[in-house]
């Protein structure tokens, strides 16, 4: 049988002893097949080709559940919030989605990167909303009305017929909808209430962009981690005694699960969260 390779490498002989100088190089040969692991895996998640390199600092800023700790080190994340109600007209049984995302992801940005998004979705005024009164859409989104205002929002130019699961909208409808415009781009955070939704900015290098997501952000991260454990535990040993050892321990304990969740997720075609008990 022949061997197939993760399709990523990091040069192990003489690396910084900093996190942040330390790039994953993608393997694009055509010619090899046991190396186009993660060449296939990214087109079949985001249906293009991946970056030449990766950057390793880079790649953490896309966990949601390591965001605290990575914001104290490098600043700003990859990922903004988004917020998303359904809107429903029961006289005529119509659904339609709202979306709303964070201003630091800039508009003009968002028009090149969402491209399904701009086609299925108006920009809206959400001052000038006649559906939705302000106390309405304080208690749909759960915050403040001046909290919204951080937010651009997105009306769906179509509105669908719904089914009333208990006299409301089931939690799968609401995925639903997000997912067919915004996915693999949308993470969904099922156990935070804050924030259930957030967006993926795409990864920037030699100033072309790449959609990227945490599902492939920790697959590349797993194989950087083994690979130092395998060649230098030395420079692991560093980390974890010095300033990334709260990143690192972190990302241990919760991203491995979560890739698990994604991959399931990914085969059965439905969200799937797997117990760890």
């Amino acid at each position: 049988m022949n061997k197939v390779y993760h399709g990523l490498e990091f040069d192990v002989e003489k690396p910084s002893t900093d996190v942040a100088d330390h790039t994953i190089r993608v393997k694009h040969s055509q010619r090899v097949i046991s190396d186009q692991t993660f060449l296939e895996y990214y087109r079949q998640v985001f249906h293009s080709s991946p970056p030449p390199h990766l950057q390793v600092v880079k790649m953490f800023s896309y966990l949601f559940e390591i965001s605290s700790q990575y914001t104290q080190l490098f600043g700003r994340t990859a990922w903004v919030p988004l917020r998303h109600i359904i809107c429903v007209n029961r006289d005529i049984a119509k659904y339609w989605s709202l979306f709303g995302v964070h201003k630091s992801y800039e508009l003009s940005e968002l028009r090149q990167d969402c491209r399904k998004l701009m086609r299925s979705f108006s920009v809206i005024d959400l001052s000038n909303q006649n559906s939705l009164t302000q106390v309405d859409l304080e208690r749909k989104f759960g915050t403040s009305y001046l909290e919204l205002l951080n937010y651009n929002f997105f009306e769906a130019k179509d509105s669908f017929l719904f089914e009333l699961f208990n006299d409301r909208i089931s939690p799968d409808q609401i995925a639903n909808q997000a997912q067919k415009v915004l996915s693999p781009r949308l993470g969904i955070n099922f156990f935070s209430a804050k924030h259930p939704y957030f967006l993926f900015k795409p990864y920037t290098e030699a100033r072309k962009r790449f959609p990227m997501n945490d599902e492939i952000a920790i697959y590349s991260i797993t194989y950087y981690l083994s690979t130092l454990v395998r060649y230098r535990p030395d420079l692991v040993e560093n980390f974890l005694e010095g300033k990334y050892k709260w990143l690192f321990d972190s990302f241990i304990l919760s991203c491995p699960d979560k890739f698990l969740n994604a991959v399931v997720s990914r085969i059965v075609k439905r969200n799937v969260i797997m117990s760890t008990i």
